[in-house]
């Protein structure tokens, strides 16, 4: 999985109080300034379009939770599946203790 934007999430954690947006897959992450909108932003393999029509989901980041807004494309499983994966990313173990939240409800990760 390919991070890209840690060095905006580390420090925004480091400071307490924080907001990030990030549009993810199972190629990657993407984290970016709260004040972008995900449809403006992509990577390689890795966008988000509104209407379910990207390949990647919108996330929200702040203290102890990660919302990932519903795409038709990403059943509950595969988003599971995708966040999974995080703790084991460099840099990513920081996100490890986050409820995950999808189409609004809490994901219930198996360990």
């Amino acid at each position: 999985m390919v991070i890209a934007g840690a060095d905006l999430l580390l420090p925004a954690i480091d400071s307490g109080g924080f907001f990030v947006k990030a549009i993810l897959n199972e190629r990657g992450m993407h984290f970016f300034p709260h004040t972008t909108e995900h449809r403006d932003t992509s990577l390689p393999g890795l966008s988000y379009k509104d209407k379910s029509q990207g390949n990647a989901l919108a996330a929200t980041i702040k203290p102890g939770r990660i919302d990932n807004r519903t795409h038709e494309d990403f059943s509950n499983e595969r988003v599971q599946r995708i966040v999974q994966e995080l703790p084991g990313v460099p840099d990513m173990s920081v996100l490890q203790e986050s409820e995950i939240v999808y189409d609004g409800e809490p994901l219930h990760l198996s360990n």
